[in-house]
Parts: C-alpha cells; sequence; structure tokens
C-alpha cells in the first residue's frame, strides 16, 4: 500500500481491518495527499472519513477482490475530488451501508450515491 493511502485504514472499523489492507493494496498513488477528514462515531468507534480522495478511478483494479472489499473502494470513492460516484456503490440493505456507508455520505456536498 501506498503510505499516502495509509490513512484511509482509519475510515472504517477495526473489525474490517483485513478488508480494508486488501481495498487499498488496489489503490494506485494518489495525484495530490487527501484533504483531511472528519471523524464520526459508528457502532461506539470514531473512525476518520477522508475529505477529499485524488486517485484514478480507473487505476484501480478490483477484479480479485471479494464483494465486501470492493463495498469498501466503491465508499471511499464516493469521497473523490470530482463526485465520482460508483456505479456499484454499497445497497441499501447491505450491512455497509446500514453503518459505515451513511458515514461517507454525512459530509458530502453535491451528488450523493444513492
Amino acid at each position: 500500500m501506498h503510505a499516502l493511502n495509509a490513512s484511509f485504514v482509519a475510515a472504517f472499523p477495526i473489525a474490517l481491518r483485513e478488508h480494508v489492507l486488501a481495498a487499498l493494496e488496489t489503490f494506485p498513488e494518489p495525484e495530490h495527499p487527501s484533504a483531511e477528514g472528519f471523524s464520526v462515531k459508528v457502532a461506539g468507534e470514531m473512525i476518520t472519513i477522508p475529505h477529499r480522495l485524488y486517485h484514478s478511478p480507473s487505476q484501480i483494479k478490483t477484479e480479485h477482490l471479494t464483494h465486501l472489499e470492493k463495498e469498501i473502494v466503491d465508499c471511499l470513492l464516493t469521497r473523490h475530488h470530482e463526485r465520482f460516484c460508483p456505479p456499484a456503490a454499497p445497497g441499501a440493505d447491505h450491512p455497509l451501508r446500514k453503518s459505515v456507508g451513511a458515514a461517507f455520505r454525512v459530509s458530502a456536498r453535491g451528488r450523493i450515491c444513492d
């Protein structure tokens, strides 16, 4: 994982750490460092959501990831600086969407991925 992506581990609960690390392995070096994030409490745990990401979505290859790891990538891409909305953002009934996914949208300005 590129060092500039390491802070994104804190964007998810500790229970998802293994999957988050696998998802972050697919992220290339960002074009710019991520803007400072904001913290929210999810299920009693503080997580830090990045304000903006500066990665090229076309360089993120997810074919080998599990479904959950692809959902993690999609959550992160909702914070993309160009308001990129992943085509398969977590569904409303997915557990990740009900907990962490909602936190990613709490500070979003403009288009919200639903």
